[in-house]
C-alpha cells in the first residue's frame, strides 16, 4: 500500500529487513514485529495511517493501544501458514470492541501455498461473513500472476512485474475453484 501510494520507493521484504514498520535491530533478526509501528500515506485528500501491531499474545498491550487509535483492522495471513491461535484472539479483541476487520491471504507463490485452504480455515474461524474479494489465478508453474477482481469482473494481470488490468474475468479458473491447480 505505501509503495502503490508513493509513500515509498521500493517495496522491503521481511527476510531481508527493508520494511517500513520493522526497523528494530530485534525486529530485523526474529523477522516479526515487536512493538506498534505507524506507516502514514496518503491517498487523494485521504490521510491514512496504517498501524502495525505485533500478532503474538506477548504484545497484546501494544495491540489494545493500537484499536483505541484505529478505524479497522486488516489481518494478514500466509498462504503458506494460515489461521494460528493468536490470530484467533486478536480476532476476538477487535470483535469485542465492535471493530470492522478484513482478511488479506498473503504469500500466494509460497512454495507450500494453498490459498483454499487458508479461505476456508478463515471462514472456519472467523465465519460465513469472510468472503472473497480477490481471488488469485495461478499460472501453469504454479505461480499466482494475476488476481480476479469478483465484484467488478475485471483481472490484475502481473505476470509483467506491474498490474495490468483486463476486462474478461469470465475466461480464468480462479484457484479454489474445480479444476483450478493448487
Amino acid at each position: 500500500m505505501l509503495a502503490t501510494a508513493g509513500a515509498i520507493n521500493r517495496v522491503g521484504r521481511v527476510e531481508e529487513g527493508t520494511t517500513v514498520t520493522d526497523y528494530d535491530d530485534v525486529e530485523i533478526r526474529q523477522q516479526r514485529s515487536i512493538g506498534l509501528a505507524l506507516a502514514p500515506f496518503t491517498a487523494g485528500d485521504i490521510k491514512v495511517n496504517l498501524l502495525d501491531a505485533p500478532g503474538y499474545a506477548d504484545f497484546v498491550g501494544d495491540l489494545r493501544a493500537g484499536l483505541r487509535a484505529a478505524d479497522c483492522a486488516l489481518f494478514v495471513i500466509a498462504a503458506n501458514e494460515g489461521v494460528d491461535g493468536a490470530t484467533k484472539a486478536l480476532w476476538q479483541e477487535c470483535e469485542a470492541v465492535g471493530m470492522p476487520r478484513c482478511v488479506v491471504i498473503s504469500k500466494l507463490n509460497h512454495q507450500r501455498a494453498d490459498y483454499a485452504d487458508v479461505l476456508a480455515q478463515a471462514q472456519a474461524s472467523f465465519g460465513a461473513k469472510v468472503l472473497p474479494l480477490y481471488v488469485p489465478v495461478p499460472s501453469s508453474s504454479g505461480h499466482t500472476d494475476a488476481l480476479v477482481a469478483l465484484l467488478s469482473q475485471t483481472v490484475s494481470d502481473y505476470s509483467g512485474g506491474e498490474a495490468r488490468l483486463a476486462r474478461c474475468a469470465s475466461q480464468l479458473t480462479p484457484a479454489g475453484s474445480p479444476g483450478a491447480p493448487r
